[in-house]
């Protein structure tokens, strides 16, 4: 990645709406140029796709992070768990940590009844192998940032 690239990554991290046309009027380049670098950098795996973000409160959803430690998982094991998470529509993160928590989760639901279900759910799959959990709210982010080092490196060149 070269300047050019760093600054189209800010310009699209900042607003993946605009179009190459504004991206190439910001940066005095042609539209073409904007328009085969970004195609390189998905060919590359630099940027793999646009995600949309939206607070669930405005679908009159709660957001909730659930904590969970498990017992060591098998790799056929932890292939089954994520296969799971990723089935159910209602958790829409789902990570693995180094932590007395191994696993993290994003969870949405309409209501605290609905959280419920999910929980049970969970603990009905995988019984035996959860060891504990803990569940909060989520009232706000503040901050999401899926490529942090554009942020760095854009700085650096400015």
């Amino acid at each position: 990645m070269d300047k050019i690239d760093l600054k189209i990554i800010h310009e699209l991290k900042v607003n993946a709406l605009k179009t190459n046309t504004e991206i190439a009027q910001k940066l005095n380049l042609a539209r073409n140029t904007i328009k085969h670098r970004v195609e390189k950098l998905k060919e590359k795996g630099i940027i793999s796709g646009f995600k949309l973000f939206y607070h669930p409160s405005t679908l009159n959803y709660q957001s909730f992070k659930l904590l969970i430690s498990m017992k060591t998982l098998d790799q056929n094991d932890e292939r089954k768990f994520f296969s799971y998470t990723k089935g159910n529509p209602n958790i829409i993160f789902a990570h693995k940590n180094l932590s007395k928590w191994n696993y993290e989760f994003e969870i949405e639901c309409e209501n605290f009844k609905q959280l419920q279900e999910v929980i049970i759910d969970l603990r009905i799959n995988f019984k035996g192998l959860i060891l504990d959990y803990e569940i909060f709210p989520v009232l706000y982010d503040y901050k999401i940032d899926l490529f942090p080092m554009s942020s760095i490196l854009f700085n650096k060149i400015k």
